[in-house]
């Protein structure tokens, strides 16, 4: 006999949940998320400061900089997003920027 629920289950009892217990059960799977990413993060080397040093280095040479206006426009429009969507963009970028 399995008594573990599955997914499917606990799915539908999370919908069958009055909205006010939702966002309750939201606010406490953030937390946790939050608290398990905050585990994994590690101080860089010395080898990857000097690797990340010198790729914004060449970055600037390169000409690919932003100026102080745009860098404030980007975090206007960056706070006035949806936690999720900040939250998404945060990985996309986490993703894409090693």
């Amino acid at each position: 006999m399995n008594a573990t629920p599955s997914v499917q289950d606990l799915w539908s009892q999370i919908l069958a949940l009055p909205a006010a217990d939702r966002r309750w059960l939201q606010d406490k799977l953030e937390v946790y998320e939050e608290e398990e990413e905050a585990e994994h993060l590690a101080p860089y080397t010395m080898e990857e400061i000097h690797e990340r040093i010198r790729r914004s280095e060449a970055d600037i040479a390169a000409g690919r900089t932003y100026s102080s206006e745009e860098v404030h426009r980007q975090m206007r429009e960056y706070t006035r997003r949806e936690p999720r969507a900040q939250a998404a963009q945060t990985e996309q970028q986490r993703n894409t920027n090693p």
